[in-house]
């Protein structure tokens, strides 16, 4: 019987950064409902 082997595991991370970028952009679409702004802000802190 054949054993498999693992020889290397690898993560691929791109060469930018858009994270930030997105986060920016989406906390100025609910402009004039303060609740949301405050919801969405709150939300881009677990990802900050």
């Amino acid at each position: 019987m054949l054993d498999a082997l693992i020889n290397r595991i690898a993560t691929a991370l791109p060469p930018y950064a858009v994270h930030e970028g997105f986060i920016d952009f989406a906390l100025r679409m609910p402009k004039g409902d303060s609740r949301r702004v405050a919801l969405c802000s709150r939300m881009a802190e677990c990802w900050r």
